[in-house]
Formats: structure tokens, C-alpha cells, sequence
């Protein structure tokens, strides 16, 4: 009997591991960045958002003046869009807005240009106001 709850246990940890990985091309892998309200007057305004894609996962991280998220996000690939989904705060950084939404949007490759409409990032710091942020890729599989 315990060798078959240690089976049935395995297969379990097996399971959870493969719901964690992500199954998405190459063309994504890669550091992308966004700065918001760079320019501000009042340094405190500036926030810095990145998304690292990798083949096993994707975070997403803010950092400004009193701001640090970090999220642990799913994807579904469709031809050249990334539908973006939360999946997990890391380091203790949970937002109420992921009360109103887990929707980080979609990622959107056209001529080498990505850009991002993002439900989150709207309702996070944009008053709700819709936006497309456009993204500027540093490093992919490829560099």
C-alpha cells in the first residue's frame, strides 16, 4: 500500500511540473522591457517593467518608487500573439489589482515590432484607461 501512495504521489509532482512548463516558440525567448512616465518631472512617477520569456517560464517585474511586483505568468501562442496570464506572485509581492484581473493581455510580434494591451497594466497604471505599450526587446535566443 505505500509503495502505491508513493506512485500515485510521483505521478502527482510529474503532473503539477508539466502544468508548470510553457509550450511556446523560440521567436518569443527573450528580455523585454517598458519604462512608464520616464520622462515625469517627479522622478517617483517612473515605473520599469520587464518580462523575461524562457522556454520554461515567464516573469513579469515592476520596480519604481515604492513598487516591486514579481509574477510568475502562463501563455497561450497563437501565430504571433502571446495571450499573457497571471499565474503566481513571487517574493511576497501581491497587488489588489490581481483581485480585479489575472489578465496581463496580449504580446504582439508585427514587423519585428512588439507591443502589449494589457488589462493589468492598465488597471495598475493607467486608471483603467486602455493603452498599448510598446516593448522594446534586449535580448532573445539568438544574441
Amino acid at each position: 500500500m505505500k509503495n502505491i501512495i508513493l506512485i500515485v504521489f510521483v505521478l502527482f509532482l510529474s503532473c503539477k511540473e508539466a502544468d508548470n512548463k510553457i509550450a511556446i516558440s523560440e521567436k518569443w525567448y527573450g528580455t523585454y522591457s517598458l519604462a512608464l512616465n520616464e520622462d515625469s518631472e517627479d522622478w517617483r512617477d517612473a515605473h520599469y517593467i520587464s518580462l523575461v520569456i524562457t522556454k520554461d517560464s515567464i516573469m513579469y517585474e515592476a520596480e519604481g518608487y515604492q513598487l516591486f511586483h514579481s509574477y510568475k505568468l502562463s501563455a497561450v501562442e497563437n501565430d504571433n500573439t502571446l495571450k499573457l496570464t497571471f499565474s503566481k506572485a513571487l517574493r511576497n509581492t501581491e497587488s489588489p489589482t490581481l483581485e480585479k484581473t489575472k489578465d496581463f493581455g496580449i504580446l504582439t510580434l508585427q514587423n519585428n515590432n512588439y507591443t502589449w494591451e494589457s488589462p493589468f497594466m492598465d488597471a495598475y497604471y493607467n486608471d483603467g484607461k486602455k493603452e498599448k505599450y510598446v516593448l522594446k526587446k534586449t535580448k532573445g535566443i539568438s544574441d
